[in-house]
């Protein structure tokens, strides 16, 4: 029996799957179509490759034989692949699909309204892919979405009915892609919602305008998340129906009564002067349906401008005054020129007039006095009274705690946050910087520039603190200068001092008529007067660059001084570079030209100016040790005393060189070279004797440069270097000049004569024997 193969068909359209919520979204074309094929054993065709035909018929008569059939549409898939029980899935109208045949152009041109429509199918399998056709089925429903793309056509008519009473509930919806509703109608209203995003182009937000066939759209009135946009015809050539108006009419009356218009070169509100009471001039306010007084938010007339809820509500005779903020000058009767701008501005000022308060609560509490000008949140806010000050910053000038009973300062002017903050008496000053002269209250006519600057000043008066925290503890000390960051930082109660650098006179608390200049000048003791530092640290006296005493007339250097002019002490008119003068010079006083040390110990320079050695230039060291020590080339080289002269270090120092030599040095005892034999090392007998001696040539001689001096003894040193060279030296002269060092010599001539001693004794020896034997010669012969 030929088997065939049988074909299970599950048609599942679109809708199924769909979600009828989202009918703004955009309609699909096409809808699934799934089957199970199956072998003519009944066997599901699995995991298999297959090419299906599906068709869209009108009439499907003859198509089960292959010879019929009225096709509005046919469409071919490759690929179809069938899972593990046999299923394959496809979307009918996919767009991956081939046309093979159809009156339909197009899947989207189907007429789904025709009565009936029949789905046929066909399958194909390797390896000849040869068509079989495996039946059709009518089509009872029509998918949603083919027929509810009709619904993109025109309507004639729509009508939405609601069915709750529920106030909250729309009756029609229009979402976004995202769910967000766009648009909607409820029982007592509509409802536009647009994105709080930045939108793009015109089509954000909410806009009434017209369209022309020929012109193209023209908004007219559009509302935005950041803006509300009326635009207006430029034309000049429509009169009165130009740019934008709010007016009144009356069909008795002829004419028009504008309030408000706006045109491309000004905007205009129209008032009525002859208006009584607040109906006066522009106002917005509000009411309700008690008997309570209108409140007006806005109230502009030609005597005073007043915005916000009971700004100026108490004026009566006050003119010119402009007043912006919630009860901005409220308490305000008479004063006149005034303008207070931001909350509670000015809120209780009576008959101030000429001032200006700007900020949150500037100048609140302020009730009378002119030309005084306050800027910024709290600015004066407790100030009561006072003219012709400045207050910029925030809390500047407050006058927190205000004294009752006290006259409040005029003339100040306060730059700078919680700059003087708690000010009442004062005047004259000028305070510049966050927190300067925070707590000045009656000091006056300081200047105060920086921040912290006169923090602590409470009634000090005539001081100038430049710097950061300059004078930050001063309380009651005047007429004192600080310039630079932290100077007199810590003076409370000085007065007359002058501190200029970074930290100057940072130590003192207290204190009169001080100059100190250089950072952190003044060294760190808390209290003292007329001193004068000059300096770049914070040393003490002792090591302070200039240090001085005002009271004692006193001056201290502690440094290298490069004088190129003259140098006068103790002379009226100087005559050279140092020029010195004092009583004549003695030894034991303790006057002199120049003195070096103390009463104690000391050195002296003078000249004498009396008695026998009037004229003598003299040197002394007096006290302790009494040594006088010279030196050169950084090193102490000779020591003088009372009973000696002797070199400073042992076995270092030379006297004379080969150039310059002394003529002639005088001894009563002599000289002493030292040889003690715990001062040698590798000590040896010496070579040296007879032989050498007799190699010598004593000679006699005059110096070249005295040919008719004393005649000379002694050697020649180039004949002596080839005998005995260690005796020799060599200069460090140009001339590489040599010496003799004759002490040296007297080992060997030492070690000559012992030679020559050895021998005498032996010849003496021999002599000795030879004359025994003479002698016994003799006896023997004269005893024949």
């Amino acid at each position: 029996m030929k088997k065939s193969n049988l074909l299970y068909l599950f048609f599942i359209p679109a809708f199924l799957f769909g979600n009828l919520n989202n009918l703004d979204s955009q309609v699909p074309q096409g809808f699934n179509y799934q089957a199970i094929a199956r072998d003519n054993s009944g066997n599901p065709i699995t995991n298999t490759t297959l090419k299906v035909k599906l068709s869209i018929l009108s009439d499907s008569t003859g198509f089960y034989s292959g010879t019929g059939g009225t096709y509005v549409w046919e469409e071919e898939h490759s690929n179809v692949k069938t899972n593990s029980f046999g299923m394959f899935t496809v979307v009918l109208g996919s767009p991956a699909a081939v046309k093979i045949q159809g009156t339909a152009p197009t899947f989207s041109a189907v007429n789904w309204s025709v009565a009936n429509l029949y789905i046929g199918t066909k399958i194909a399998q390797a390896p000849g892919y040869i068509y079989k056709v495996m039946g059709s089925a009518k089509l009872w429903s029509v998918p949603y979405s083919m027929m509810a793309n009709d619904i993109s056509g025109a309507l004639k008519k729509l009508t939405v009915t609601g069915e709750t009473n529920n106030m909250e509930e729309a009756l029609f919806e229009v979402k976004n892609i995202n769910g967000q509703t766009v648009f909607a109608v409820y029982n007592e209203g509509v409802r536009v919602y647009v994105d709080d995003g930045a939108a793009k182009g015109t089509k954000g937000g909410f806009a009434i305008g017209s369209f022309d066939q020929a012109k193209g759209s023209q908004e007219y009135f559009v509302v935005n998340s950041d803006c509300v946009r009326v635009y207006i015809d430029k034309d000049p050539g429509k009169a009165v129906k130009g740019g934008f108006a709010i007016g009144s009419f009356n069909p008795a009356k002829a004419g028009v009564d504008e309030y408000l218009r706006v045109t491309d070169d000004s905007t205009r509100i129209y008032v009525s002067e002859s208006s009584k009471g607040v109906k006066g001039g522009f106002a917005i306010g509000s009411f309700n349906n008690s008997k309570s007084p209108v409140t007006n938010y806005v109230n502009l007339t030609p005597n005073n401008y007043l915005i916000g809820q009971e700004a100026g509500g108490k004026i009566t005779n006050g003119l010119y005054n402009t007043f912006m903020g919630y009860q901005a000058g409220k308490e305000n009767n008479d004063g006149s020129s005034n303008v207070f701008i931001g909350y509670l501005a000015g809120e209780k000022n009576t008959s101030g007039s000429g001032n200006i308060f700007l900020g949150v609560n500037a100048g609140q509490d302020f009730q009378q006095g002119f030309n005084n000008t306050y800027i910024g949140s709290l600015a004066g806010q407790n100030f009561p009274a006072g003219n012709s000050n400045i207050f910029i910053g925030r809390n500047a000038g407050s006058g927190y705690n205000f004294p009752t009973g006290q006259t409040p300062g005029s003339n100040n002017i306060v730059i700078g946050n919680f700059s003087a903050y708690y000010l009442n008496t004062g005047l004259n000053n000028v305070f510049m910087g966050n927190m300067s002269g925070f707590w000045n209250t009656s000091g006056y006519e300081n200047l105060f520039s920086g921040n912290s600057s006169g923090y602590g000043n409470v009634s000090g008066f005539e001081n100038v603190f430049l710097g950061s925290s300059a004078g930050y503890n001063n309380t009651t000390g005047h007429q004192n200068v600080y310039l630079g960051t932290r100077s007199g930082y810590n003076n409370q109660t000085g007065y007359r001092n002058v501190f200029i650098g970074i930290q100057a006179g940072y130590s003192l608390s207290s204190g009169d008529g001080n100059v100190f200049i250089g950072a952190g000048a003044g060294g760190s003791d808390a209290n003292q007067s007329d001193r004068l530092y000059i300096e770049n640290s914070a040393v003490n006296s002792t090591s302070a660059l200039i240090y001085g005493e005002f009271d004692n007339d006193y001056l201290r250097l502690n440094a290298n001084t490069d004088v190129f002019g003259r140098l006068g002490i103790g002379k009226n008119a100087v005559g050279a570079r140092l020029d010195v003068a004092a009583s004549n010079w003695d030894v034991l006083n303790t006057e002199g030209d120049l003195r070096i040390g103390d009463g104690n110990y000391r050195f002296k320079v003078g000249v004498s100016t009396a008695g026998g050695g009037a004229g003598d230039v003299r040197l002394t060291a007096h006290g302790g040790t009494n040594r006088l020590i010279l030196g050169g080339g950084g090193k102490e080289v000779l020591a003088l005393t009372a009973t000696q002269i002797y070199p400073w270090s042992d076995n270092t120092f030379s006297l004379g060189l080969p150039s310059y030599r002394w003529t002639t040095i005088y001894a009563v005892n002599g000289t002493i070279n030292t040889s003690d034999a715990r001062l040698k090392t590798n000590v040896a007998s010496l070579d040296y004797g007879i032989n050498e001696i007799m190699k010598l040539r004593p000679v006699s001689y005059n110096w070249i440069d005295k040919p008719e001096g004393r005649k000379m003894l002694g050697l020649i040193a180039q004949d002596v270097a080839s005998v005995i060279v260690e005796v020799v030296d060599k200069g460090n002269d140009s001339f590489q000049t040599l010496g003799i060092n004759y002490s040296e010599l007297i080992p060997v001539l030492i070690n000559g004569i012992q030679e020559q001693q050895k021998i005498i004794r032996n010849q003496q020896q021999q002599i000795e024997t030879l004359i025994e034997r003479i002698s016994a010669i003799e006896a023997m012969v004269g005893n024949r």
